[in-house]
């Protein structure tokens, strides 16, 4: 099993937030897939039905745009992060 970090749109937070994610040694393998890009990238064809998929959406937006996406993680195991409000 795989784990995958996917957040609606390249910002900042999100960077940030990958950042952080990679420095935890239970997820050294995690792999960072390019945002906003609907899963189509490179990195995007290893994965596989069962792998974990942790999603991140800083704003109501960038939520949106994650649930208008939800057919394409339909196969994985989610894990959903909301950023913080001020």
């Amino acid at each position: 099993m795989n784990t995958f970090f996917y957040a609606a749109r390249k910002t900042a937070e999100a960077d940030l937030f990958a950042e952080k994610l990679l420095t935890c040694k239970s997820l050294a393998d995690l792999r960072v897939l390019s945002a906003g890009k609907n899963l189509c990238c490179s990195q995007a064809l290893s994965l596989r039905s069962g792998d974990v998929m942790i999603l991140f959406a800083h704003t109501e937006s960038e939520l949106t745009s994650l649930i208008t996406e939800h057919d394409s993680f339909l196969e994985f195991r989610i894990i959903l992060i909301l950023g913080t409000r001020p």
